[in-house]
């Protein structure tokens, strides 16, 4: 249930025209909101595949949640590229992508030392 209540909140917020933000915080910074979140958008599909399929490889876990949310962020930019106010950008979909990547990274690493 997390993992659509998250995919719903991105294709909101993705909806959403970004008139009222005028100047960017610091260079950059949307890519580093887009790793964040797609990096916890991943994190969530781990939890989910994880506790649906308890017997299946670590890696393969890992490669699916990476392939959900890179797939989902994919859509995500297709979508802003028809919203007022906002344009598709495949420098996006790339920090999407690494977002993703490092979550799972991370999660497949820490599983690993934790005693089973």
């Amino acid at each position: 249930m997390p993992v659509l209540v998250f995919a719903g909140m991105i294709f909101y917020l993705s909806s959403q025209s970004l008139d009222f933000i005028t100047e960017d915080p610091f260079p950059h910074w949307d890519k580093v909101v887009h790793a964040t979140e797609f990096g916890l958008f991943c994190f969530l599909n781990l939890r989910a595949l994880r506790g649906t399929f308890p017997k299946a490889a670590m890696p393969a876990i890992a490669a699916w949640a990476i392939l959900i949310a890179v797939s989902y962020g994919a859509s995500d930019e297709f979508h802003q590229a028809f919203v007022p106010g906002r344009e598709s950008d495949l420098l996006d979909l790339l920090a999407d992508a690494g977002g993703a990547f490092l979550a799972s990274t991370l999660w497949f690493y820490r599983s690993l030392r934790r005693p089973s």
